[in-house]
């Protein structure tokens, strides 16, 4: 087991020693997830584990979390979410080699003479686990006064709807 997370794996080579890695990065190293966030703080906890199958297929189980900060799409706040990605991917050096694999195991292709850097394959299930729309759980835990500005707005809206101008057309009709 590791503490200090390597920048780049080779999975293969993992997979042969049943490697684990668990440690820590920082949020801000992981730029497009954190782009999608409110602050760019706090850390992103990993634990892995690298092994083979009976049939000689290299995987690895774990799961990256985070506690982080999103802005609610209703009220533009910003609110806590905790993330959690559970990670159970294959690694194959093509695509011929993905139906090989075992249930449950997400397809992970690539260049098998490269190695992989952590970053951007922890980075890829994070944001899967970011929701379409973040925002608070419920209208209750927005900012109250946000909320008031929008139904007051919502029901201006409604009231200010004019008579459609070629209403009088339908009375010509009718001659």
């Amino acid at each position: 087991m590791s503490s200090r997370l390597p920048v780049e794996i080779d999975p293969y080579q993992l997979a042969a020693q049943n490697a684990s890695l668990e440690g820590q990065l920082a949020v801000e190293k992981f730029k497009r997830f954190s782009n999608a966030l409110a602050t760019q703080t706090g850390q992103v906890r990993i634990s892995l584990l690298f092994y083979s199958t009976g049939d000689g297929d290299c995987c690895v189980s774990g799961y990256c979390e985070a506690d982080v900060q999103l802005i609610c799409q209703r009220c533009l706040m910003d609110f806590d979410y905790p993330l959690k990605a559970e990670i159970r991917l294959g690694f194959v050096g093509n695509e011929s080699l993905v139906e090989k694999l075992p249930d449950g195991f997400e397809p992970y292709v690539f260049d098998v003479r490269k190695k992989i850097h952590l970053i951007d394959l922890m980075e890829d299930e994070l944001l899967l686990k970011l929701p379409m729309t973040p925002s608070h759980v419920g209208v209750g835990e927005c900012d109250p006064e946000i909320i008031d500005y929008i139904a007051a707005r919502e029901s201006k809206v409604e009231t200010d709807k004019q008579e459609n101008p070629f209403a009088v057309l339908k009375t010509l009709q009718k001659l």
